[in-house]
Formats: C-alpha cells, structure tokens, sequence
C-alpha cells in the first residue's frame, strides 16, 4: 500500500504550563476545540470524550480512575490537533500540535495518516455514549468514547509528521491521534 504524502499543514509547540497535579482540571480548561482523550495508567487505559468543553467518562465504573498518581500520559484530540501531556521523573510535560494559522509555518514537511484498528468485541453499550470493547479469555477491556455498530471496523485515525534533512530519507518525526471511525 503505498502512502499519499501531503504537504504539513500543522506547528508544534511545547506548552510551559503543564500541571505539577490537578491534571484532569487542567485538561478540562484546554478542552475546547478537541472531540476526545486517551489516557494510559498504570491500571490501564482510559477513554473520554469532550462535551460542551468539558471532558466526560463513562458513568459505569468500567475502566480505571483518572488519577495523576498512576497517569502516564494523556492525548486530548480530535481532526483539528492534538495536546499531549507525559509524565517524567521531573513532572508532567506537554505539548500541542494544530492546524496552523495562515501566518504561519508549519513545523514539518509532509504528513500521511493511517489507520489502526482497535482490538476488542462489542461486549455493551454503557450509558452516556460509551462502547465496552472486550478481548479474548482473559477479559482485557477499554470503553471507548463512541457508540459501536461493529467492533470489527472501529479505526484510531493517526497523523504521521515526516521531515528530510540533507540528503537523508523521509522520517517520521512525531504523530499525533486524529479520529474514531468505524
């Protein structure tokens, strides 16, 4: 299969106000303009969405707790760009990606996207607009922050940024989280 490059239309910049704690709190005054997040703990994975600028989870208890204790990082996104918050020794560091203004440069060169399905069988439908997708016999679970028809076809749009420097090949540099579909 081969990849259409188009030309990068996206700017990076490094956010110097990520949150020392109170991180859902944080996310929530920069929800505006994204559709949803993922998050990885060290319990597991955790999906929301965005409504109303402010993001919601599952009602049902069906996924871990949102806690800066156990929280790895967390991708609040959406077609328009991308906020990723990491945690390190030092604290939580993040960083924004969006379709830049027409004053600006873009950060890359190029950029492709493609899509990953999502493992999991339709288990329920959760309340709110959440699907439980389940995997295998051991039960590994994730509700993600859509309604399901078919499991089988649910996709994670990603968005690859590629750059050359000299004579060297094209190279992925970064990516970031686009969509759900199905």
């Amino acid at each position: 299969m081969q990849r259409k490059l188009e030309n990068c239309n996206e700017r990076l910049i490094i956010m110097d106000d990520a949150p020392k704690h109170g991180v859902l709190l944080w996310l929530n005054q920069k929800a505006n303009g994204y559709q949803y997040l993922l998050a990885f703990c060290d319990e597991g994975v955790i999906w929301g969405r965005v409504e109303e600028d402010k993001i919601v989870f599952p009602k049902k208890s069906v996924q871990p707790l949102f806690l800066d204790l156990t929280l790895q990082e967390v991708r609040l996104f959406g077609k328009n760009g991308e906020l990723y918050l990491w945690k390190t020794e030092d604290g939580f560091h993040a960083r924004s990606i969006h379709i830049k203004k027409t004053d600006e440069d873009p950060t890359w060169s190029y950029q492709h996207n493609e899509q990953y399905y999502l493992w999991g069988h339709k288990v329920q439908d959760i309340e709110n607009g959440f699907t439980c997708l389940q995997e295998g016999k051991q039960g590994m679970r994730h509700v993600v922050p859509i309604q399901v028809k078919d499991s089988q076809d649910l996709k994670l749009v990603v968005r690859h940024f590629l750059t050359q420097e000299g004579f060297e090949p094209l190279r992925v540099v970064t990516s970031r989280l686009v969509d759900i579909c199905e």
